[in-house]
């Protein structure tokens, strides 16, 4: 081989190199970082079904049923934001960590967000409230005065 064949595989070679070296520092630069906690209330019970979201973006996740979550944010100085209903809303900075467990605290004025609507039989020695009857012979009479 001659040195022109020779200094043209090198010149390739480091434009590879160059090339692949680019690659690797720009994908290090705009790298997530995992972060992973456990939701807890004030007496130390787990929560499951909190929602934790990435502050200014669409990334989010909840809890699972132990109240642990895993979630990947965009950089190491992001801000989650922790909500659950019946609890006060948090904001928590990652600051570089990997690891993140927070205690939320009740806030009871939020109950009043709950309305709940049942639909089934039960015995009327088991309700609580006030209770009609109406029988069939009642309803079917069209007796209007």
């Amino acid at each position: 081989m001659s040195i022109k064949q020779l200094s043209k595989k090198k010149d390739k070679y480091g434009f590879v190199f160059f090339f692949f070296l680019n690659f690797l520092l720009c994908s290090s630069i705009n790298a997530q970082t995992t972060i992973e906690g456990k939701i807890t209330d004030a007496t130390g019970m787990s929560l499951p079904g909190v929602n934790i979201n990435e502050k200014g973006t669409k990334n989010g996740t909840s809890t699972d049923f132990e109240g642990s979550f895993k979630i990947n944010v965009s950089n190491s100085k992001a801000t989650l934001i922790i909500s659950y209903l019946g609890f006060q809303t948090q904001e928590v900075s990652v600051a570089g960590k990997t690891k993140v467990n927070v205690s939320l605290a009740e806030q009871s004025n939020a109950l009043t967000e709950v309305v709940v609507v049942g639909y089934g039989s039960v015995k009327k020695t088991d309700l609580t409230g006030s209770v009609s009857t109406i029988s069939r012979r009642n309803y079917y009479r069209k007796k209007y005065d």
